[in-house]
């Protein structure tokens, strides 16, 4: 830990998220000496950290609690999990966009819904690194469909590796859609180490970027940080998430945006 001060109860819940995320317990002495406030101010933000579900309070200070989630449903199974909320995060997702645009759609069984959603008078350039993707793009001279290079996964049918990621690299976007395993107050984490690295360098290279992910992934956390909140554009899902949730969006400059409610 690096010395830091950290005033702020927002900042410092972060702080606390990020450290017992990395190392699965964290000491209340010294995290008090890191952020440089009182033990007292430190064990009422673990009080508020274990109401939320982010931890368990022991003595001397916290560890993770079993929201972190390590492994996910294969992909078939996932293709089978909230159909129908998919599809309307797609729909919803597809409504954003602009004419002349160009758009980055990443793996996914929630972001291949985007790609069947797009309106018949869109046109514009899809990126994606997902054969999925790129066959549910309908088949219109208007739709410019990129697919990058890469190695294939065949299981999930998406390309991965130095080359997909040195192309991303080289492109720039006006959106990116991007899916994960979860998300959380300190925003959305993923289970795919193959992926990880490309959805960040999409997202760097995007005017905008949304995370897109239906309610089941509310309040859970994958083993891979995405991005925070407060380097995305904000969430597009099905439901509302919680509330402690939405807030952290909206005061990190994002929207929440689900089919009856534009936030």
């Amino acid at each position: 830990m690096w010395i830091v001060t950290i005033k702020i109860a927002q900042e410092r819940h972060r702080y606390i998220i990020q450290e017992i995320r990395s190392s699965g317990s964290v000491s209340t002495l010294d995290l008090a000496r890191t952020l440089r406030v009182s033990g007292e101010t430190i064990r009422r933000d673990f009080a508020y950290l274990e109401q939320q579900g982010f931890l368990h309070r022991v003595y001397g200070g916290a560890i993770l609690t079993d929201l972190k989630v390590t492994t996910e449903p294969g992909f078939h199974e996932r293709r089978s999990i909230n159909p129908r909320a998919k599809s309307e995060i797609g729909r919803t997702a597809a409504e954003l966009l602009n004419d002349e645009t160009s758009i980055f759609i990443d793996v996914g069984t929630t972001a291949e819904t985007i790609a069947a959603a797009l309106p018949p008078q869109w046109k514009g350039t899809v990126f994606t690194n997902s054969l999925l993707v790129a066959e549910a793009l309908p088949s219109r001279n208007k739709v410019e469909t990129i697919l990058t290079p890469g190695i294939l996964n065949q299981e999930e049918r998406y390309v991965r590796g130095s080359s997909t990621a040195l192309f991303l690299d080289r492109i720039h976007f006006d959106t990116a859609f991007i899916s994960c395993g979860g998300i959380d107050i300190a925003g959305a984490t993923d289970f795919d180490a193959d992926t990880i690295e490309l959805k960040r360098i999409a997202a760097s290279r995007s005017n905008q970027t949304f995370i897109v992910a239906d309610s089941t992934k509310h309040n859970r956390m994958g083993t891979f940080e995405v991005s925070r909140w407060y380097e995305l554009s904000g969430l597009i899902t099905n439901e509302s998430p919680p509330e402690r949730i939405r807030t952290t969006i909206v005061q990190s400059g994002g929207r929440v945006i689900t089919p009856n409610m534009r936030t």
